[in-house]
């Protein structure tokens, strides 16, 4: 038998995210832990998530993937931390936290009274292959 990974792998992984995300809106510098991602030199804008609505876990026959949903106002300028331009998002949890993910995302200028818009995104899991 080849390698494999059964979906609880997977399905574990995913739902550690739905319950315990934070979605942060960081500058150019890509972060490494969340004590990174969170400081107050790097931090432009967060929002908590809401698993119910925010993500929706699929399998796919090539692995699992994660949808996160567009939402119109997921970071408003009242979660915003600094000026600065956004480069990167991770998902993580609160401060001091897990670092799940990071991507890089369409820079953009954050000031006050700015609000962060975010498209639908996947993060997928490939199955292994051997």
């Amino acid at each position: 038998m080849g390698m494999y990974a059964s979906s609880h792998f997977y399905e574990t992984g995913f739902n550690t995210i739905k319950t315990n995300a934070r979605i942060i809106a960081i500058t150019n510098s890509q972060s490494t832990t969340m004590a990174k991602a969170t400081s107050s030199n790097t931090c432009l804008a967060w929002s908590t998530v809401c698993a119910s609505t925010d993500f929706i876990v699929s399998a796919n026959t090539s692995g699992y993937i994660l949808k996160i949903s567009t939402n119109a106002d997921l970071i408003s300028a009242s979660t915003l931390e600094s000026t600065g331009v956004a480069s990167h998002i991770v998902v993580g949890t609160s401060v001091g936290g897990s670092l799940y993910y990071v991507t890089t995302c369409t820079t953009k200028a954050l000031g006050t009274g700015d609000t962060v818009t975010m498209p639908t995104w996947n993060i997928w899991i490939k199955q292994p292959t051997s």
